[in-house]
């Protein structure tokens, strides 16, 4: 405030009226602060000067009230979650009394609230799992003063992607298939390998026990049936089983003087990977049997037995990964009803367990998972050996088969993104036909054994169907995924020998070709077998 007409200098006092509260009247004539409440004020101001003359005037102080301001804003959020916009963040006219809600979305987008007090206030927005797009919800913020021109929270609803169609999970689940069919693969190939053995007393009573390490590679728009599955050269078993896998534990196995009885165990460790289109998938299966088997009559001999498997898989780049375990029993047994002729079956149960690991497209995070599930496989093979001097020429026929069933899972970890899937089947049918062929050559340092087997298999198993939907969501399982038949005519050729270092110990080398007579596509492999007796 200022005056004239005096001499200065000249001091200001408020003589009538009240200044609204937050405002204060300095002696220089400074007028400061922040008023705090709204209305008409009228005060009477007096000026003195340096020789105390006064004088005075009136004046009608008006504050306005300070009526809110609400702010537009976006928020992104997912079809059937639920999102939250503060109202007050970024408004002005604080301190707030409370907000309302102007217009309501549509029931069919989702359902709007407001949360909140002491001044602070939320808008939630809970969406629909059919919701999509923009949702615009208007609303007002007041004060003690008054309330806010209506502004607008837009809640842009994104649809959850199709997971059907996303590479992890294809990859994911495809790796969980073909383990499936792996494992009974190992085993059947283990067992058949022991009931080859058997057609001979002396094979079915030499002590070894075996494990087999080998590298394989395929390539193919297609895997082949079971061309990289049944593995080993000479032995029909996931990866590189044993050239003999189940060799018997030992001329002293069984009880003593009684060469009835027999104990075997064999094994494998196998490294590959599969390229597919858009899959990639590095597998290492590890494949063991063990059991002893009991010769009933000179022309039956059965047994009973007992295998652990494990696969792993890598499934591309991003870190997806998949573990499989089977615990599996069996029975199994080998018929010659006349010499020569031969008669083999086998029948096993398998305890399935699966742990995954699933790279998340849409954030960047992963997901876990874990399911259970049980397997039977089992095999009927028939065929002839005729041996002469140290040649034997067996043509054969067999038809093995898997059923396998994975439970339904869901993952955690991950979110809205977490994903439930149901129960999932997966078969392994195949015939097989087949030509084995061994030559027993007497060296100084032991016996050498070139070997040579040609086999065509057709599968008959058709394709996997998995169904999948986001755990949060109560739509059920909506999506469906259906996992590609494998191969269904191939042609392997496997040649390799064994080196039988005196009586304690035996060397062997595989290689293993399968072509896919579809135009699927081919494998190679390569395998070293190390035996040992006891």
């Amino acid at each position: 405030m200022s005056a004239t007409g005096g001499t200065a200098p000249y001091g200001f006092a408020l003589t009538a009226g009240t200044l609204p509260a937050g405002l204060t009247l300095a002696a220089d004539g400074s007028l400061t602060g922040t008023p705090s409440e709204a209305g008409s004020f009228a005060v009477t101001i007096e000026a003195a000067d340096a020789l105390g003359f006064t004088g005075s005037t009136s004046y009608m102080l008006v504050i306005d009230a300070p009526v809110p301001v609400a702010s537009d804003r976006t928020v992104e959020i997912l079809a059937g979650t639920t999102g939250r916009a503060s109202l007050t963040d970024g408004a002005t006219g604080s301190p707030f009394t409370g907000a309302a809600i102007v217009s309501h979305p549509p029931a069919a987008a989702g359902a709007a609230s407001i949360e909140g007090s002491g001044g602070n206030y939320d808008l939630v927005f809970a969406a629909t799992e059919t919701a999509s797009g923009a949702v615009a919800v208007t609303y007002t913020l007041s004060n003690v003063w008054g309330v806010s021109a209506p502004a607008t929270i837009t809640f842009s609803v994104m649809v959850r992607p199709d997971p059907s169609e996303d590479p992890e999970v294809i990859g994911l689940l495809t790796a969980q298939v073909d383990s499936a069919r792996r494992l009974a693969a190992a085993q059947i190939g283990n067992f058949n390998g022991r009931l080859e053995r058997l057609h001979n007393e002396s094979d079915r009573r030499a002590a070894s026990i075996d494990l087999r390490i080998g590298l394989q590679r395929e390539d193919a728009s297609k895997p082949l049936a079971y061309a990289g599955e049944e593995g080993g050269v000479d032995a029909r078993a996931s990866g590189f089983p044993l050239g003999n896998p189940g060799a018997p534990a030992g001329n002293r196995g069984g009880a003593a003087g009684d060469s009835r009885i027999a104990f075997w165990a064999g094994g494998f460790v196998n490294f590959g990977s599969r390229e597919d289109g858009a899959l990639d998938l590095d597998q290492t299966l590890v494949g063991v049997s063990a059991g002893l088997d009991w010769r009933f009559s000179p022309k039956f001999v059965g047994g009973i037995g007992i295998g652990y498997g494990r696969d792993a898989v890598d499934v591309g780049d991003n870190g997806t990964e998949s573990e499989a375990q089977a615990f599996s029993a069996a029975v199994y047994g080998s018929y010659q009803p006349t010499a020569g002729v031969f008669l083999d079956g086998l029948l096993g149960f398998s305890r399935l367990e699966f742990d995954s690991h699933r790279f998340v497209t849409d954030t960047g995070g992963f997901a876990e998972g874990g399911r259970d599930g049980h397997q039977v496989f089992g095999s009927l093979s028939a065929g002839y050996e005729h041996r002469r001097g140290g040649l034997l020429l067996s043509p054969y026929t067999r038809f093995q088969a898997a059923w396998s069933r994975l439970d339904a899972f869901t993952e955690t970890g991950s979110g809205p993104y977490n994903l439930a899937f149901g129960d999932q089947d997966a078969e392994m049918v195949a015939g097989v036909l087949g030509l084995r062929v061994e030559y027993h050559v007497p060296t100084d340092w032991g016996t050498l054994v070139p070997r040579a087997r040609l086999e065509y298999t057709h599968d008959f198993a058709g394709s996997s169907l998995a169904s999948i939907g986001y755990a949060d969501l109560s739509g059920g399982l909506p999506y469906a995924l259906e996992i590609d038949p494998i191969s269904r005519d191939y042609l392997s050729l496997q040649a390799g020998f064994d080196a039988e270092l005196g009586a304690d110990w035996q060397l062997g080398l595989d290689y293993r070709l399968s072509l896919g007579l579809d135009g699927d596509g081919h494998s190679h492999a390569v395998g070293l077998k190390i035996g040992a007796n006891f």
